[in-house]
């Protein structure tokens, strides 16, 4: 088994366990009643408290969610595969085959406006 990787593996194990402990420090602040509300910033409630989100913003949400995962997928195979192009390119194609309707779908609903 390569050494690449486990050593991928924990860097990232690493770096989440660093963004946990530095979020954690960061979000101390005093112990306000208001501020354990779900309302940013302590701010005392008035009208709702969380807004529908526009439909114009589902496409773009939805093209997040599916490329950078594939992308970040996608680079991993071909970290532990480096031997083995045909497996690389195996993996690539299959991916795009699964994605590529659901981007089609995607940017035709963002331009039509009626996501």
């Amino acid at each position: 088994m390569p050494v690449v990787l486990p050593l991928v593996v924990l860097l990232v194990s690493l770096g989440l366990l660093l963004v946990y402990l530095f979020a954690r420090l960061a979000m101390r602040g005093s112990e306000h009643p208001l501020k354990n509300l779900r309302y940013e910033a302590g701010n005392p409630p008035r009208g709702r408290a969380r807004r529908p989100i526009l439909k114009q913003y589902y496409a773009y949400i939805l093209l997040f969610l599916v490329v950078e995962p594939l992308l970040v997928l996608l680079y991993l195979v071909a970290l532990t595969t480096p031997s083995n192009p045909v497996a690389t390119g195996g993996w690539i194609l299959l991916s795009t085959g699964i994605v590529t309707p659901i981007l089609v779908y995607t940017l035709r609903k963002m331009h039509e406006g009626g996501v």
